[in-house]
């Protein structure tokens, strides 16, 4: 079996941003709904989103039918707890997965083609851990097998899956991102940066 299922983290508090970043307009539709979408579009079997901070403002504006609505009451002691507790509660459902694959809540450009090759990669050898290349190490969106998921429920605080990824260096495969999908939106400048380049294609 390598039926796999993500993990939408999207319970922070956009600090940085200045107010909810799920809720940032792109054109028809906000953040959080065009990175449900992409995951929706996906082979994955099942797509949940972890929610806090605004999680009402968030379910009041209306979700995409189909994702599994999640909540973290400890959003405010940072990602670990939100992959911790999404973990575990995936783990507790009667459906069981070979995979899970972890997205961030602001990254609207990672497509469900680039999902897809993520879980191309890992049906391939389902016993390895598929990750996203970064410039400053590996990080998300990364599939893991079942095998990790116990782990995965020990993170707290900002431990997320990049200190994770460190850990356990020699046990992953890594996918190169070439084209600039990996960009997530964490300031105002980077909002813009998005609208500026979304209007030009």
């Amino acid at each position: 079996m390598t039926d796999v299922a993500i993990l939408i983290l999207a319970a922070g508090s956009s600090s940085r941003m200045g107010e909810p970043k799920q809720l940032l307009s792109l054109g028809k539709q906000n953040l959080i709904n065009t990175v449900i979408e992409n995951a929706l579009k996906s082979s994955a079997k099942k797509v949940f989103c972890v929610l806090g901070a605004y999680a009402k403002e968030i379910e009041n504006t209306g979700l995409p039918n189909g994702v599994k609505i999640l909540y973290n009451s400890e959003w405010q002691n940072g990602l670990g707890t939100s992959i911790a507790v999404g973990v575990e509660q995936i783990s507790s459902l009667e459906e069981e997965f070979s995979g899970l694959l972890l997205i961030l809540g602001d990254q609207p450009k990672v497509d469900f083609k680039y999902i897809n090759k993520l879980i191309a990669l890992f049906k391939e050898d389902p016993s390895k851990i598929i990750a996203s290349k970064y410039k400053s190490g590996n990080g998300v969106p990364v599939l893991f097998p079942l095998k990790y998921f116990g782990c995965l429920t020990q993170l707290s605080g900002d431990k997320g899956a990049k200190h994770f990824l460190k850990e356990i260096n020699s046990d992953h495969i890594e996918v190169i991102d070439e084209i600039g999908l990996l960009d997530d939106l964490d300031t105002p400048e980077d909002y813009q940066k998005f609208l500026n380049h979304s209007v030009k294609l």
